[in-house]
């Protein structure tokens, strides 16, 4: 396509040197067959450095916590299973982070992505999201939100045709199991309506427990499901402390 372009994820900085080494070896006047097997020598070498890459890179999981400056936005990026975004920010925050995040991980569309509940700095960065790439599949919570944007996000989601599906406690998503809130429930706040992850890394129990109000975590322990863990990520709610 003229004009077009298309991001990639940066590149290892020993294949740009390969990439270097080639263009030095076409450039030099030398016969076409030293050249020819000077590039089957760097070729065989991007190859297996590409294997061993793979090999170490087996069984990384990345948890990257995006700097807004409020709000809340996750990347969960594990090895050989689907990558998922946890809220998108307020609406200059995904412009200045969220999207330049996923444009340098090579993301062209956006990655599956997860609603934790309806505040403003929570989900009113999935329009900028949507109009710097697209609207990405929602999963969502089982919570009717009132807030304007997250209406919106919906009914965008319907227009666009984005799939959406609908999580609650005892459900599982993207390798994470959903601890809160219950189907049906519905707590005085949005904060405390919050879905709660969580799943077990290599051993570790990593807890997302978003900006989840008072009220939530109340709910949360009464629910006599094992809270153990190793790690919280967790964001202060609009009142009260995080945990």
């Amino acid at each position: 396509m003229p004009f077009g372009h298309q991001y990639v994820a940066t590149p290892y900085f020993w294949i740009l040197l390969v990439y270097v080494l080639a263009l030095g070896l076409w450039a030099l006047p030398i016969a076409f067959k030293t050249k020819r097997t000077g590039s089957l020598i760097l070729l065989g070498v991007v190859l297996i450095g590409l294997s061993v890459e793979r090999s170490a890179s087996r069984g990384d999981f990345k948890l990257t916590v995006l700097p807004l400056g409020s709000g809340s936005s996750l990347f969960v990026d594990p090895h050989y299973q689907k990558p998922l975004l946890i809220d998108c920010g307020s609406e200059s925050g995904s412009r200045f982070s969220v999207v330049p995040f996923l444009r340098t991980r090579g993301y062209d569309e956006p990655p599956l992505s997860l609603v934790t509940h309806g505040e403003r700095h929570h989900v009113q960065g999935f329009g900028e999201l949507a109009r710097a790439m697209s609207l990405p599949d929602l999963i969502l919570n089982p919570t009717k939100f009132n807030s304007p944007y997250y209406k919106d996000l919906v009914e965008a989601a319907d227009v666009a045709d984005a799939a959406s599906i609908v999580v609650a406690r005892g459900n599982s998503v993207a390798g994470w199991d959903v601890l809160h809130p219950a189907s049906g429930d519905r707590l005085p706040k949005a904060d405390d309506n919050a879905t709660m992850l969580a799943r077990d890394v290599h051993g570790v129990r990593v807890l997302l427990l978003s900006d989840l109000g008072e009220a939530g975590q109340v709910n949360l322990l009464e629910s006599g499901q094992d809270l153990r863990c190793d790690i919280v990520v967790v964001s202060m709610p609009g009142v009260g402390e995080p945990l």
